[in-house]
């Protein structure tokens, strides 16, 4: 069964994205407060602040369960897979509190092959590789926000409630139709600098399943955290963010067990996503500070999609990953 957060990329998220993973979104960050805890007698006037961008990611190390594995026996670890993701992000802030989207163009080499009859072979036997698209988006209610309060202390800077849902669509013989809906307590802590939130949510989702060609629905949990932090070396300005996602196990799927697709019936694990990534603002060097970023991201994916990585062949995936950014 095909799970994912931000992210999300959240990212992230994700993800990672639960309710902010721009990269240059620090600067709508509250204050840390200070105090020691309470209420304070006054605050800043409300600035609210929007960020879009687009983005190319890139690595040769993405898993896929089932896919590219030999003969796919059972405690492999799959074959590596080629992939090019282009993202559009964009992050507000308003009186209420903040909006994310997160939406991925994945393409995938031949190795991670699409699902059609009759055109899955092109030239001298190459195989044509899958697209997926992936959204996420997820709305943050403000407590100091919807009640005109500013409560912080020296731990947290806000609270409230996180919400909103993934949608995604792969063209691959598993042909994943993801619906997801996400709904929980959210807690946005004191930082020097940069963010940290952590929000943990009721999960639902419905999907399709090609290893038993039949629609799936489940229901769990998922914690969703999400930081940036930007520092200086030197003349350089960086950014270290990223996001981390657990969903908990969901219960039973069929899956993939043994050659080829057989619908058995498998127990969900536990499934752990994080993106860490350090970016360098090379537009800084050129007077155009927080517009063009390159980077270094590093993705672990431990039992993708629900699937136990010690019993199903690419369930585990780290995928080093080359970052582009364009922030508009």
């Amino acid at each position: 069964m095909q799970i994912r957060t931000l992210g999300a990329k959240l990212a992230v998220a994700s993800f990672f994205g639960a309710a902010a993973i721009s990269g240059s979104a620090f600067a709508a960050d509250l204050s840390s407060g200070g105090d020691g805890g309470g209420y304070k007698d006054a605050a800043p006037p409300p600035s609210y602040f929007t960020d879009d961008s687009i983005s190319f990611r890139y690595g040769t190390a993405f898993k896929e369960p089932g896919v590219n594995c030999g003969n796919c026996l059972p405690g492999e670890s799959g074959n590596d897979i080629e992939k090019g993701i282009g993202n559009f992000q964009h992050f507000n802030t308003d009186k209420w509190g903040s909006n994310f989207i997160d939406m991925d163009l994945l393409f995938s080499t031949g190795k991670d092959p699409v699902q059609c009859a009759g055109c899955n072979k092109f030239g001298s036997g190459g195989t044509i590789g899958a697209t997926e698209f992936y959204g996420v988006f997820r709305r943050f209610w403000s407590y100091n926000g919807i009640t005109d309060s500013h409560y912080s202390n020296f731990l947290i800077n806000d609270f409230g409630l996180n919400m909103g849902g993934d949608l995604g669509t792969k063209n691959d013989p598993f042909s994943e139709e993801k619906r997801s809906l996400v709904i929980g307590p959210k807690v946005s802590f004191a930082m020097p600098a940069g963010f940290l939130t952590l929000a943990v949510d009721y999960y639902h989702e419905w999907n399709h399943n090609g290893f038993a060609n039949a629609a799936t629905e489940f229901e769990s949990y998922d914690v969703e955290a999400v930081w940036m932090y930007p520092f200086k070396i030197g003349d350089s300005s960086l950014k270290f963010k990223g996001f981390f996602t657990y969903i908990a196990p969901k219960g039973n799927q069929p899956c993939y067990s043994g050659v080829g697709f057989a619908p058995t019936d498998c127990k969900t694990v536990g499934e752990i996503l994080t993106r860490p990534e350090l970016d360098l603002d090379v537009g800084a060097y050129f007077g155009s500070p927080n517009k063009f970023e390159v980077g270094f991201a590093y993705e672990y994916w431990l039992n993708k999609f629900g699937n136990n990585h010690d019993e199903i062949p690419g369930a585990l995936a780290n995928t080093p990953e080359l970052v582009a950014r364009y922030h508009f």
